[in-house]
């Protein structure tokens, strides 16, 4: 028997199989996104993971290289800042230095010495602050700071009386 289907029938039969096949394929599209998602989740923390690795090892054969090199800085600063101290404390006894030792007083930081010259005698005081460098030293932010403000005049007496 010849099996007579109307256009209804087959146009219902083509909606009905592309609707299923629309939606098996969403279906497969859903899970292999998924998956790829998986995936690529896993291959990231992979390299992530390579990386960090990599970059640790990286990082101790620099500091092996550089090992020695810092210490021998170190070492360097280090008598750099004794002979600084060490000039510091010195400076006052030398030829050159224009400054009573009996008028100095160590203030040691931030400045190094503040002298009184002239305290007692006819001629009117006049006071200095001193800092002292060797080598290429520089004055600190602090010290600049301080410059300044006595080049600008901000500098006073106070009396200050404990009752």
């Amino acid at each position: 028997m010849i099996l007579e289907l109307t256009f209804n029938q087959i146009l219902a039969f083509i909606l009905g199989s592309s609707t299923f096949l629309l939606v098996i394929y969403i279906y497969f599209y859903k899970k292999s996104e998924k998956l790829a998602q998986k995936r690529f989740e896993e291959r990231k923390k992979e390299l992530e993971e390579s990386i960090k690795k990599e970059f640790a090892l990286e990082l101790k054969r620099w500091k092996n290289d550089y090992e020695q090199k810092i210490r021998e800085d170190a070492a360097k600063r280090s008598d750099l800042t004794l002979s600084g101290k060490v000039a510091e404390n010195l400076a006052p006894l030398l030829d050159h230095f224009n400054h009573d030792l009996k008028s100095l007083r160590h203030l040691g930081s931030p400045i190094d010495y503040i002298a009184f010259d002239n305290y007692g005698e006819e001629d009117k005081t006049k006071i200095y602050l001193l800092e002292i460098k060797s080598g290429d030293s520089r004055l600190s932010s602090n010290q600049k700071e301080i410059k300044e403000a006595i080049r600008e005049g901000r500098v006073f007496w106070e009396t200050v009386r404990l009752e």
